[in-house]
């Protein structure tokens, strides 16, 4: 469903709101004006999924098993949420969930995942029988690795302004009841050379005129892409006839890779946008954590 403020503004006003007067119908000028937001599920929001999947698997021989999945996609909504009642992750007219429509949050055109077992040739019950000391030694050995890459996800600039500096409480967002304002487009958002000091030209966004919606549409910049590789090698000891000890060791985030997150959207506000606009701050995931382990198998 398409879950919004059914109670925002349409037209544009002259309503003095907490003392500010309104000259945007952004957030000023609601249908009933008892209520900031009434919260609305609307049954007309859609969504649709197109990929190419791809698969390689090998079932396990001689130690060695494998399978490789890929995905070449693209999914296209008119607001992500995670469920019945959840609400959308950002929309600008409540009245109009087509304007809405773009990429999903979650949406990453590449994706790779996959896992790799490999049990070394040596030990009891292998390819090169090993007994006594030599076995406790060199048999039984076990190496996995989980990994997956995937392309950036998008993000929508938004308008983010401030009273302190002087700009149209229009704009402020204690009056937006749930809605996200989108900026003009007046220059190209993408750079020569893209880094985590500049992702994107916040320049090339303003503010819109008094009463009228951003013309942007969602989701039309994609952050950074993310890597991770796990890898656990495992050593087998028998103990016993029926009876085998496993000690392993895993380590997530082998490589102790850093991911990072979108960057700041925040653009237009007069000028007076936030330092970090356009810039990548924020790591997702977390650091190399090794972690040992044994169980008993009987």
């Amino acid at each position: 469903n398409f879950a919004t403020n059914i109670n925002q503004a349409t037209t544009p006003g002259s309503t003095v709101v907490g003392g500010f007067e309104c000259t945007s119908f952004y957030q000023c000028g609601n249908p009933n004006p008892v209520f900031n937001n009434i919260a609305g599920q609307n049954y007309t929001g859609y969504s649709n999924y197109n990929a190419l999947q791809l698969r390689l698997q090998k079932r396990m021989s001689y130690g060695l098993s494998y399978q490789l999945n890929y995905a070449w996609s693209k999914s296209l909504d008119t607001g992500t949420g995670n469920g019945h009642g959840s609400g959308i992750d950002i929309y600008q007219n409540a009245y109009t969930p087509s304007a809405n429509y773009g990429l999903s949050d979650f949406n990453a055109a590449n994706t790779l995942v996959g896992q790799i077992t490999y049990e070394l040739p040596f030990g009891h019950g292998r390819q090169f029988v090993l007994h006594g000391p030599l076995d406790q030694v060199a048999g039984g050995w076990r190496l996995a690795s989980l990994f997956q890459w995937h392309g950036g996800v998008p993000f929508t600039p938004v308008i983010q302004s401030s009273i302190a500096g002087g700009i149209d409480p229009g704009l402020t967002p204690s009056f937006a009841a749930g809605s996200t304002l989108y900026p003009e487009q007046i220059g190209d958002p993408n750079v020569s050379h893209r880094s985590h000091a500049m992702w994107f030209n916040p320049a090339a966004f303003a503010n819109p005129a008094d009463g009228t919606f951003g013309d942007i549409h969602r989701n039309t910049l994609i952050g950074p892409g993310f890597a991770n590789v796990n890898l656990s090698l495992a050593k087998e000891f028998r103990l016993h006839e029926a009876i085998t000890l496993d000690v392993r060791a895993d380590a997530f985030n082998m490589f102790n890779h850093i991911n990072w997150g979108n960057p700041d959207a925040n653009v237009g506000d007069g000028g007076l946008a936030d330092t970090s606009s356009g810039q990548v701050t924020s790591p997702v995931g977390g650091t190399r954590i090794i972690q040992l382990g044994a169980h008993i198998r009987f």
